[in-house]
């Protein structure tokens, strides 16, 4: 609500990140449903519960491995959402001394901060030009300015591609699971409970029961996957000491969050996760049963 009030709705909640998440979803829900069916038949094409687990981890391993670097991107683009100013402007000096309440003004770049004490030269500033005025990040320059500029730069730093894949393919999995097998399960017991016949109002209505499971078993992964790819070598949050990485890998920021905040601090986030899975999934899985039968001429999923 902030950031909508600070940036307005547009570029305070949807441009952030966009072209990002839309090349993540993409490849990951590509990979992850396209290639299904082909790993179940690949696991013996049963129809057993052991067999869809199976296949489920499998496909949401593999996209979420393959599209962990713009996993990556989304998050660290709407992790810095802000508005930017340039250096050395009066205005945004004044804002971003107000906003960030801390004595580092420019917590990253060249110039010396209002202490008199030049930042880290170890430090990377790539727009020492840029400034953000409001946000997490008030103060700091601006890590990247486009998608494909992320991307390179991802590419170029040896492991930075990879990080946070580990929580990203197991929620992936977690998710994949939960998605494909609710969505089934909900899909025979509203044919036998209410006699639904395979139409818009069924697979709508599964796909909504699939996506508050999988929100909510994904929640806590999707927490500690959020903090470890945000967090990185170059950048100080607003309130850190200094910049440097928070945690020290996965398994440390889930024992530090869970310990600092205790373990229903694992589920801070879950609305906004529901308001984001469950329309997506209620949208999705009917378009799909459509495409897969009125264009492909296959069965329903």
């Amino acid at each position: 609500m902030k950031s909508t009030r600070e940036n307005g709705f547009v570029r305070g909640l949807l441009f952030p990140g966009l072209t990002a998440s839309v090349l993540r979803d993409i490849l990951n829900g590509g990979i992850r449903v396209g290639l299904y069916p082909y790993a179940l038949a690949h696991f013996g094409g049963g129809r057993s519960d052991e067999s869809k687990v199976a296949a489920a981890c499998l496909t949401g391993a593999v996209g979420a491995a393959v599209a962990n670097p713009f996993d990556i991107i989304k998050i660290r683009f709407q992790a810095e959402a802000g508005r930017l100013g340039a250096v050395g402007s009066s205005e945004t000096s004044v804002k971003a001394g107000a906003s960030s309440g801390v004595d580092n003004i420019i917590m990253r770049g060249g110039a010396p901060n209002n202490m008199g004490a030049a930042p880290s030269k170890n430090l990377l500033v790539r727009h020492p030009q840029f400034v953000y005025e409001n946000g997490l990040y008030v103060g700091s320059h601006p890590t990247y300015l486009s998608t494909s500029e992320a991307f390179g730069d991802l590419l170029k730093t040896r492991g930075a591609a990879l990080r946070g894949v580990l929580p990203n393919v197991f929620r992936s999995a977690v998710v994949t699971t939960a998605q494909i097998l609710t969505y089934d399960k909900a899909k025979t017991y509203f044919k036998r409970e209410f006699n639904m016949e395979n139409d818009i109002r069924l697979f709508a209505s599964a796909g909504f029961a699939s996506g508050f499971v999988a929100s909510l078993v994904a929640a806590p992964v999707d927490l500690v996957k959020t903090r470890v790819m945000s967090d990185r070598r170059d950048m100080k949050l607003l309130g850190q000491p200094q910049a440097g990485f928070l945690y020290r890998s996965s398994f440390n920021c889930l024992r530090v969050s869970a310990g600092r905040d205790g373990l229903l601090a694992l589920y801070r986030g879950w609305l906004p996760s529901y308001l984001r899975l469950g329309p997506h999934f209620t949208l999705a899985w009917p378009l799909l049963e459509m495409v897969r039968t009125r264009i492909f001429g296959l069965d329903y999923f």
